[in-house]
């Protein structure tokens, strides 16, 4: 996949801010690189179409995102429109995730506001648009 306009790459991955990281580690789907970007404890809320949803340890994180939210059944296929910003106190990332469910395109946009404290993230909320049909 070729980074979309204002995405890291690799070679920019370890001096950005953990926020558009932790997208580029849900496209590649690396349980691994998302630990690595949370902090122990950590606060994590989630306002999802169905759900709210929340999660204090880094492995809670990982076992919602990967393990739910982006389980085998889906095929993610590009990250896009990554956007950062400052609100306050807090950073902000935004992003579109086209995906593949059953062979079908989709894709989901997800907002989050988050703190952090030497590259790992100590608190995350998150709003999601769900799954939405191409």
């Amino acid at each position: 996949m070729v980074p979309a306009a204002g995405t890291t790459t690799d070679s920019a991955a370890t001096t950005s801010p953990p926020g558009p990281r932790t997208g580029a580690a849900t496209d590649s789907d690396t349980s691994s690189i998302c630990l690595s970007l949370i902090a122990t404890p950590v606060v994590f809320r989630a306002v999802t179409p169905r759900r709210f949803v929340d999660a204090e340890t880094p492995m809670g994180v990982v076992d919602i995102v990967l393990g739910v939210w982006f389980d085998p059944s889906k095929t993610v296929t590009g990250l896009v429109d990554v956007e950062t910003g400052v609100v306050g106190d807090v950073e902000r990332v935004s992003y579109r995730i086209e995906v593949e469910i059953d062979g079908r395109p989709a894709v989901i946009e997800q907002v989050a506001y988050y703190s952090h404290i030497e590259g790992q993230i100590t608190q995350l909320r998150l709003v999601c648009s769900g799954f939405r049909a191409v």
